[in-house]
């Protein structure tokens, strides 16, 4: 197996602000400077393992689809909510829920808000599943969840 090493990236995951997250590596010769994001296998990885940058990436993600999702069920001419609904549970909630084994911390309680990046990601969750059955802003998530049959995110996470 051959390694390229002008692909190689340096961070360093610590919490502690004592370390010296300035600190090279030189390897064949290449001096690599540490970045404070790496991407592996398309999960962006900050210094601190917050999740933060990864999130980022997600909501920009989704900034296309949504619009996508929202052309693609116009009230006049759009798709059926079945149709709607198979891109959105494909194409969306993938990219939403995308190593969410590594990242999803569970809920204590389950009558309690989801935490960290699942919290913040659950907005593309609700914004989905209001444009796949055409649904007003005043409908209950987990009503829309169940006339979409659409899983909770949370149950996703664990399979």
């Amino acid at each position: 197996m051959r390694f390229a090493p002008r692909k190689y990236t340096l961070t360093h995951f610590t919490r502690r602000s004592s370390f010296d997250l300035k600190a090279s590596v030189r390897i064949e010769g290449r001096e690599i400077e540490p970045s404070p994001v790496v991407r592996v296998l398309w999960l962006q990885l900050d210094t601190k393992l917050r999740w933060k940058a990864h999130t980022e990436a997600v909501n920009q993600k989704m900034r296309i689809q949504m619009h996508t999702l929202s052309c693609i069920t116009a009230s006049t001419w759009g798709a059926t909510m079945e149709r709607a609904r198979l891109v959105y549970l494909a194409i969306i909630r993938s990219v939403v829920s995308y190593g969410a084994v590594l990242w999803h911390s569970p809920r204590e309680r389950p009558q309690t808000r989801p935490k960290g990046p699942a919290a913040k990601l659950q907005m593309h969750q609700n914004s989905g599943l209001r444009q796949v059955p055409g649904a007003f802003k005043a409908t209950l998530i987990r009503q829309l969840e169940t006339e979409a049959c659409v899983p909770l995110l949370e149950q996703l996470e664990h399979s």
